[in-house]
């Protein structure tokens, strides 16, 4: 596979993920805010719930970072798929909104 068959992918993919939020915004008729806490906080439950040991919550909000993280990197490419610039603001604040409660409830649990 030559860099451009992968580049060519990644925008299909990066695409595909695009429109598959917009079809769930649409769908269940929140804002887009409101679904990055929901995913969050379902996300770092169920990894949570999964898990077992002191630090389960912890390793819980890490693994929601990450996925997080890996999805406005596809939000990105998805952003240049279509011509449109970065919008690093909204990028950061998706990010903190699914990020935040996830922590806060790992912190609260590791220092109860």
């Amino acid at each position: 596979m030559t860099l451009g068959d992968w580049l060519a992918w990644i925008g299909i993919t990066a695409h595909s993920f695009g429109d598959m939020k917009n079809l769930i915004v649409d769908g269940v008729g929140f804002q887009r805010d409101a679904l990055h806490i929901h995913f969050g906080l379902l996300i770092f439950m169920m990894a949570a719930w999964g898990m077992k040991g002191p630090r389960r919550y912890l390793i819980a909000a890490a693994l929601v970072f990450a996925i997080a993280l890996v999805a406005e990197i596809w939000d990105h490419i998805y952003e240049i798929s279509i011509g449109k610039n970065c919008d690093w603001p909204d990028h950061l604040s998706d990010l903190f909104n699914t990020c935040i409660w996830p922590l806060l409830i790992a912190l609260f649990w590791r220092w109860k």
